[in-house]
């Protein structure tokens, strides 16, 4: 899978072992999902296929509004199988199927969807990390625009994708 990412990212995934060609046996990874009640398409297995055990520390840990520094961990089942109903939450609320793919800032749990949309959540939380995959995985690992909030329990403004 070729990810439409910056150089630095891309050059920060390949350090763990990313390429374009990468691709992992996720049989397992996935019945477990489905098996929780997740549905994932092709797409998503591919992308789980590609990414499942990396671990990138951010290139920059100066976000633009925020602290960038943790890792990005490509655990889907950590997340997944623990917090499926979080994920239907999130499909309820944003109307998209929700993938888990890892943690990352605050170890909040990162969701992906084909539609586009990949959102990070922690309890009274729910970040935009990027309309695309590759746009997330660019804002996870340079902190290259600001962080904006979808959904806040603490009465901070929160907004839409």
């Amino acid at each position: 899978m070729d990810l439409d990412v910056s150089s630095e990212s891309r050059a920060a995934l390949a350090a763990q072992g990313w390429t374009k060609d990468r691709s992992v046996d996720v049989s397992a990874l996935i019945g477990r999902l489905e098996a929780v009640g997740f549905r994932v398409d092709d797409w998503m297995r591919g992308v789980l296929g590609s990414l499942v055990g990396i671990r990138v520390s951010p290139v920059n840990e100066d976000g633009v509004n925020f602290q960038n520094g943790d890792p990005f961990v490509v655990d889907p089942l950590a997340i997944g199988v623990r917090h499926f109903s979080e994920a239907r939450e999130l499909q309820d609320r944003f109307k998209v199927t929700f993938c888990p793919l890892g943690w990352w800032l605050c170890r909040s749990h990162v969701y992906f969807s084909t539609e586009g949309p990949v959102v990070a959540s922690l309890p009274g939380v729910i970040w935009h990390v990027g309309s695309t995959l590759s746009e997330a995985i660019d804002m996870m690992l340079l902190g290259n625009r600001p962080l904006v909030r979808l959904l806040s329990e603490d009465g901070m403004e929160s907004r839409d994708f």
